[in-house]
């Protein structure tokens, strides 16, 4: 298990695996802001062949203004990114960053204690990708 993220594989495609991500994440309050295709990008500007992968910006405003409230700089940390990549043979491995992992840095314990409530949040998401919630 990693100390940076929660994983998660489907039996999926990438590009259903992206879609039921976004709807897990939906349903606990996060919305994707941005999209990032990181294969794309490096093919583009390096020439470099990767399998699919795309970042994805999420982001509960809730928990966002109230992290802020606590302490500007984490502005810097948001949002959280979930990374989709293609594993081939139509699945997909999907990781979402530890909010905990992240603000250990700012040195708040308020922080680290409400971040460690969003990894609960996020850890629902990644078992709800694998068990077949948010349809």
């Amino acid at each position: 298990m990693s100390t940076l993220s929660f994983e998660a594989t489907l039996n999926l495609p990438f590009d259903s695996a992206i879609e039921k991500t976004t709807e897990c994440l939906k349903a606990e309050g996060f919305g994707v802001l941005t999209r990032i295709d990181f294969d794309q990008k490096i093919k583009e500007k390096l020439g470099h062949t990767l399998p699919k992968t795309a970042i994805l910006g999420a982001c509960n405003p809730g928990f966002a203004y109230e992290a802020y409230s606590k302490t500007p700089d984490m502005l810097l940390l948001v949002p959280c990114n979930v990374v989709v990549e293609d594993a081939g043979s139509s699945r997909s491995k999907i990781r979402l960053i530890k909010p905990s992992s992240m603000v250990k840095t700012l040195n708040s314990p308020d922080l680290v204690k409400m971040a460690e409530q969003i990894d609960a949040v996020l850890e629902r998401v990644s078992k709800a990708i694998t068990t077949g919630g948010a349809k």
